[in-house]
């Protein structure tokens, strides 16, 4: 398990509070009562990630190409060998 850099907390209660049009349609339309749970803008490591699924070890990454070149270095720290990255455009 990858520890959590707690100090993101309110950063991350804040970007759920603000999502964007498609984080609210994924969210509100498929994941939100999905099977297995899902959590919104989930803190791993020292990075916030959109969703994500700790039964399936599932990161879920929605209009990742608009970040800049130095997020998405830090989208690939979070394809480790034991979670499963998607990133959406």
């Amino acid at each position: 398990m990858i520890p959590r850099n707690k100090s993101l907390k309110n950063l991350a209660r804040k970007l759920r509070n603000n999502a964007t049009k498609q984080e609210n349609h994924l969210w509100y339309d498929f994941l939100r009562k999905h099977p297995q749970q899902f959590y919104r803008q989930r803190i791993i490591g020292n990075y916030i990630v959109d969703f994500y699924c700790p039964t399936a070890k599932l990161v879920i990454e929605l209009d990742w190409s608009q970040h800049y070149e130095k997020e998405a270095c830090e989208i690939r720290y979070i394809t480790h060998p034991n979670y499963y990255t998607v990133l959406v455009t």
